[in-house]
């Protein structure tokens, strides 16, 4: 019966490890399938950061021809 109970265990054990071996491949798949959503991701935050500095400096230009605009006009 020792013989039998062992037996059992060491094919669970096997089943088992079949199958945690199944999910880690599983998991390296989604992970290979993740890394180049992730660069493209972090390609396009870029890209949105330079948009932004730029809308910021015309923000800014923009606000300094105001106010020479506006002295301009207090002179006259």
């Amino acid at each position: 019966e020792t013989m039998v109970k062992a037996s059992t265990d060491v094919q669970e054990g096997l089943q088992l490890t079949e199958e945690t071996s199944r999910k880690f491949a599983s998991i390296i798949e989604s992970l290979r399938n993740i890394a180049p959503k992730m660069e493209d991701i972090s390609a396009s935050a870029q890209e949105m950061s330079a948009v932004v500095e730029e809308v910021s400096a015309t923000a800014i230009e923009l606000s300094d021809h105001a106010k020479l605009n506006a002295a301009a006009t207090e002179e006259v």
